[in-house]
C-alpha cells in the first residue's frame, strides 16, 4: 500500500529490529570488498562477510514507520501485531566486526540519513518529480560524496 497517501497505516510488529536496513550500504561494501579481492593477495578476502548498521544504529520497525511518515509529512500508523502469532525475535544483529577490522569498512549513512534518502527517492519517483534514473543518480552522487568525506 502507498504509505505516502492520507490513509491509516498498519505495522505488523513494530518492536522487531529493522533487518531490511542492514544492507543499506550494499554498493560501498561490495566495491570495497571487490577491490580487496582483486588486489594482490586478494584470496585472503575470499570469505563470508557481514555488512550492516553499527550496533548503536539498529532501529525497530516502528521507528522506521514513524520516521518515513514524518518525512512525508504524514502521521499515524496502527500496531496490528498479533500476540498469538508465532514468536519473532525482536533483535537479530549482524556482527560487522570483521568488516570493520579487516576492511576498514563503516556504514556511510546512519538511520536518519538512510530513511530520508529512501523516503525522498520514493516520494519523488511516485509523484513524477524525478525519474527513477535521476533519483538513483542523485543518491549515488550524495553517497559517493559522503563516503569520500568519511574516508578523509
Amino acid at each position: 500500500r502507498d504509505w505516502t497517501a492520507n490513509t491509516v497505516r498498519s505495522c505488523a510488529d513494530p518492536a522487531v529490529a529493522c533487518r531490511c536496513l542492514h544492507a543499506r550500504d550494499p554498493l560501498g561494501c561490495c566495491l570495497l570488498l571487490g577491490s580487496n579481492l582483486a588486489a594482490p593477495g586478494g584470496e585472503a578476502y575470499a570469505d563470508a562477510w557481514n555488512f550492516g548498521p553499527l550496533p548503536t544504529d539498529v532501529s525497530k520497525v516502528g521507528d522506521l514507520a514513524g520516521a518515513l511518515l514524518a518525512r512525508w509529512g504524514r502521521e499515524g500508523w496502527k500496531d496490528v501485531s498479533d500476540p498469538a502469532a508465532p514468536h519473532e525475535a525482536e533483535l537479530l544483529r549482524l556482527s560487522i566486526d570483521k568488516a570493520v577490522s579487516r576492511l576498514g569498512w563503516r556504514p556511510v549513512w546512519d538511520f536518519a540519513e538512510t530513511v530520508a534518502r529512501t523516503a525522498d527517492w520514493y516520494a519523488d519517483v511516485t509523484a513524477g518529480a524525478a525519474t527513477t534514473r535521476a533519483a538513483c543518480e542523485r543518491d549515488l552522487d550524495a553517497y559517493i560524496t559522503a563516503a569520500t568525506f568519511a574516508a578523509d
